[in-house]
């Protein structure tokens, strides 16, 4: 079975740390995880495009409150990957 890189996309006035607790459940090695930047994006399409920047061309979304939005985004803006 292939494993896809896991990208996690946090809420709002969050980061990084939100997830954490999460990855000692995980069957990924942390090198296959990616943590998401919002940066200084404006709105969601903006976020959306600032995650596929560093996306390989297949992996796996999860998004987490606001995050959940930016997810959905990307998946309209590039449903085949």
């Amino acid at each position: 079975m292939i494993q896809l890189p896991l990208i996690l996309v946090p809420g709002l006035m969050c980061d990084e740390a939100v997830w954490s607790p999460l990855y000692p459940h995980l069957n990924l090695p942390r090198s296959a995880l990616h943590v998401a930047d919002h940066g200084l994006s404006e709105d969601l399409t903006d976020m959306a495009h600032r995650v596929l920047t560093d996306a390989p061309e297949r992996f796996m979304l999860v998004g987490h409150s606001m995050g959940a939005r930016v997810a959905l985004e990307v998946m309209r803006l590039v449903p085949e990957r």
